[in-house]
Formats: structure tokens, C-alpha cells, sequence
């Protein structure tokens, strides 16, 4: 005679758990309440798995005390419960399917599977450690703050603060440059793994353009796009697609005002449904192009519809250049020169003090070179040290173009740039722009061009 089956566990062999209803995120607790729903775990059994897991939580709350109690802030008990729910999640999800995952459960219990979940997350978050170390040796240059500080100062968080035994749920960072495709329902260390994978696809196709030229681009987006929560990806996807359509080299991004109009044109005469199987086709091609990946390409392929028909919707309104963009350049700031920190009084005299009891010239320069460390004590020095002219000579060789492009423009020695046109100087700044005149008028004509040019584009600061 055949053993009768209990309910429950027929109901599970069925496949009675609805797997799309479960949180990944809370993979545990959402099984058991499914499991609970359709009838594959009664009351009794939920009772024994609830007392299962605090008597896990009450070992980790003297684990994390450090001694024998359990007495901790309930803002403490509250997060490691939350941790050990979420690596019995992270074991459960080995198997494949929610039935088999409540069998596991059963079978192991939650001490096991705390453990096991433990082990797991500490191995992702070392593959999130390899991806994250991939990314940076090959990551997209762009002034946006959000794009740079998420790589260089909050992924770094989540590997020095992830504790799998104790807050194994928690990410410690946000993500605050914007996915163009977010990561949703995931916590901890999947979180960051999901985050870098969305940001590691992103990066590849930005690597695909010229970092000035997607700069030039997001300029015409917004001029401050630099400090701006925003996806990089989107506008140019969606502008390289532009060039798709009108068959011009993605590469460049360089769409005319002329261009928007007539793909505009095309698309509105083309109608909603026709405009967007274009877009979608204009979008496999800039794939093809920038020669992406298999994943990386269904990342972006997933966004198609969405901007494909923000896009016609643009077109209809009359704004379709707020998408298709037309490359900006932005004057570039002049490049800022300092003359650094000056060292103390105390140590300033005396080094003033060594040089004069020092007689040899070659002692004397050497003296000198050991000692400073900025051109604003060089300028000093140039100015209250007793130095010969061929020992100021020999320290004015020393500096570099740009120090003496900066050092002359303080002094006015490029007719037309300085900063000190129509300033009262004293004998001893009179001196040193006289040595400085001398040295310059020394030098080929093709290199007091260079250094004047330098001089004109500079911005002194200390």
C-alpha cells in the first residue's frame, strides 16, 4: 500500500509557491508568507520556523555583545534580524525554484542556512571586489560629480563597511549617480553587485565616444550638467541614434540644428508606431557600432521603447532638440597656476641666516634647491637673499616654462599681461623683474612666444 502524502507536501511537489510574488530582497520572509498563503506551511510549522531563528538571533546578539547577555538596543536586535533573514534568503536562493527552496528550508533549518548565506555573501562581495577593481582601471573621464564620487568615494564604502555576520542587508551606499536602468528590489551586497553591473554596462558605451565629445554634447543639455544627478548614457544613446537615422557616423555625435528638423520631419510623417520601430532599429545599429557585448547590449536593448517613445513624443510637441542634442563647447578655464604654501618665518630666516655664512656659490644654490619647496619661497629668496647674478641666473634656469611664465606675468615682464601693470614696486621687486626681463630677452624668440602665450592663458592664485 502506498504511503499517503501530506498536504503540504503535495501542494509544494505542485508548484503551488507563486515565485513572481516573492521579494528578492526578503527572499526569506516573503517565501514563508507565500509558502503560508497558498497552504504549503501551516501555522505550526511557521511557530517552529519563527522559534529556529530566534534562538540564531539570540547567539548572534551575544556574539555581537561580546559576552554572555543579549541585552542590546532594540535598534540593534532590529538590524542583525534583519541580516540573519536575509542570508537564510541568500542560501534559499540556490535552489532553483520557491518549492525547492521551502524543502531546503526544511531540511536545513535556519542555523545551517544562516550559514551557508553568510559564506555566500562574503563571496559575492569579493566578485564585487574584482568588478569594482575592473571598472576603475577602465573608467569613463567625466566631470559629473554623481559619476565620479560614486565610483571613487560611495562603492569604496560597501567594501570597507560590509559586515555579512551582522548587517548583511545593508549596501552602505545609495547609488547616487542615477542607472539609466536602476536596480530595484535587491539589498546588501546583491545591491552593490546588481549597481556596479548597471554602472560597468554604462561605462562600456560611454568608452565607445570621445570623452570631449560627450562632454561637448551634455553641455547643450545643461551647462552645469557637471553637478547634475543625471544618466550620461541616455542623451548620447539617443543622439547617436539621431545620427543613426540620417546615416552619419555616430562617432562624431554631431547633429545640426538642421538635422533635428528633418528628423523631426521623418518621424512625425512616419506616425507613432512606424516612428518607434525606426528608433528601435536606428538603436540596434549604434549597438553594432560601438560593438557591445551580449549583456551589455540587453541592458540598453531593455530601454529602447522607453526612449524611443519619449522621443516621438518630443517630436510631437516641437522639442525634439531637448533629445537629439547638438554638440556645445564650453570655453575651457584658464588653467590655474599656485605658488604654493611659503614655509614658516622661523624657518625662512633661518635659511636666510645658512646663506649668508655660506661662501661658495655652488654651496650656496645647492642650500637653496635642498630648501625650497614652493615658488612663493623661491620669489622671496629671488628678492631678499644677496644672490649674485649668475646665481639668480642659474635658479630662474631651474623653473620650469610654466613657473616662469607665472613668476613673469606677477611682474609684468610680457608687454600687455601682468598682474602687476600700474603697481608701485619696491627696490627689490624692481630688481627681480629687471633679472627676469634679462633672462627672458636671453632666450630664442620661439620660446618668449611659448612663454607669453603661457603667461596670457594663466590664472595666478597665492
Amino acid at each position: 500500500m502506498a504511503t499517503e502524502k501530506k498536504p503540504t507536501e503535495a501542494l509544494v511537489r505542485g508548484g503551488r509557491i507563486d515565485g513572481s510574488a516573492l521579494r528578492q530582497s526578503a527572499y526569506f520572509s516573503s517565501l514563508a508568507e507565500a509558502a503560508l498563503a497558498c497552504g504549503a506551511m501551516d501555522e505550526a510549522e511557521a511557530t517552529d520556523l519563527r522559534v529556529g531563528c530566534f534562538a540564531v538571533l539570540a547567539e548572534l546578539l551575544r556574539r555581537y555583545a561580546g559576552s554572555e547577555t543579549t541585552s542590546v538596543r532594540a535598534e540593534t536586535a532590529e538590524t542583525v534580524l534583519s541580516s540573519l533573514s536575509y542570508c537564510i534568503g541568500l542560501a534559499l536562493k540556490t535552489s532553483e525554484t520557491p518549492d525547492g527552496a521551502l524543502e531546503l528550508l526544511r531540511e536545513e533549518g535556519p542555523r545551517a542556512l544562516w550559514e551557508r548565506g553568510v559564506k555566500r555573501a562574503e563571496n559575492l562581495s569579493r566578485v564585487a571586489r574584482v568588478m569594482y577593481a575592473r571598472l576603475k582601471e577602465r573608467f569613463f573621464e567625466s566631470p559629473n560629480v554623481f559619476w565620479r564620487e560614486t565610483v571613487s568615494s560611495e562603492l569604496p564604502s560597501f567594501f570597507r563597511l560590509y559586515e555579512p555576520e551582522f548587517s548583511a542587508d545593508q549596501a552602505h551606499f545609495s547609488g547616487s549617480y542615477p542607472l539609466l536602468s536602476p536596480v530595484r528590489d535587491a539589498a546588501g551586497v546583491e545591491f552593490a553587485l546588481g549597481y556596479l553591473e548597471a554602472l560597468g554596462r554604462e561605462n562600456d558605451f560611454l568608452r565607445a565616444f570621445s570623452a570631449d565629445r560627450v562632454d561637448g554634447l551634455l553641455l547643450s543639455y545643461h551647462r552645469d550638467y557637471a553637478h547634475i544627478p543625471m544618466n550620461l548614457c541616455e542623451p548620447v544613446l539617443t543622439t547617436a541614434c539621431g545620427c543613426a537615422l540620417l546615416e552619419k557616423k555616430i562617432y562624431p555625435l554631431a547633429l545640426t540644428e538642421e538635422d533635428v528638423t528633418a528628423l523631426r520631419a521623418r518621424l512625425l510623417a512616419a506616425g507613432r508606431e512606424k516612428a518607434v520601430s525606426l528608433l528601435s532599429a536606428a538603436a540596434e545599429t549604434v549597438f553594432d557600432d560601438c560593438g557591445l557585448s551580449g549583456r551589455t547590449r540587453a541592458y540598453f536593448a531593455a530601454c529602447e521603447g522607453r526612449i524611443a517613445a519619449a522621443v516621438y513624443g518630443q517630436a510631437e510637441a516641437g522639442s525634439l532638440g531637448r533629445v537629439f542634442l547638438t554638440p556645445l563647447r564650453e570655453e575651457a578655464a584658464p588653467p590655474v597656476f599656485s605658488f604654493g604654501e611659503q614655509m614658516e618665518d622661523k624657518k625662512y630666516r633661518l635659511l636666510l641666516e645658512k646663506l649668508a655664512q655660506t661662501a661658495g656659490a655652488e654651496e650656496r644654490l645647492a642650500l637653496i634647491r635642498r630648501s625650497v619647496r614652493s615658488l612663493s619661497d623661491l620669489e622671496s629668496l629671488l628678492q631678499d637673499a644677496d644672490l649674485s647674478p649668475a646665481e639668480t641666473g642659474a635658479l630662474l634656469s631651474s623653473l620650469s616654462p610654466v613657473e616662469f611664465a607665472a613668476l613673469g606675468k606677477r611682474y609684468g615682464i610680457f608687454a600687455g599681461i601682468g598682474e602687476a601693470d600700474g603697481e608701485e614696486f619696491s627696490d627689490a621687486e624692481t630688481a627681480l623683474a629687471a633679472s627676469l626681463t634679462a633672462f627672458l630677452s636671453a632666450l630664442p624668440p620661439e620660446q618668449q612666444t611659448a612663454l607669453r602665450a603661457a603667461a596670457g592663458k594663466m590664472e595666478i592664485i597665492g
